[in-house]
């Protein structure tokens, strides 16, 4: 149970991580607040 835990925790950061850079690309890389609330 506690590797699966482990396994779901890894994919969840791998998937944010993902979902950041395309919010950036999306952004053309700018920051700006809509961005910074949703990271």
């Amino acid at each position: 149970m506690e590797e699966l835990k482990l396994h779901l925790e890894k994919q969840l950061i791998e998937n944010n991580i993902r979902h950041n850079e395309l919010i950036q690309m999306f952004n053309g890389g700018s920051n700006n607040p809509v961005q910074a609330e949703v990271s």
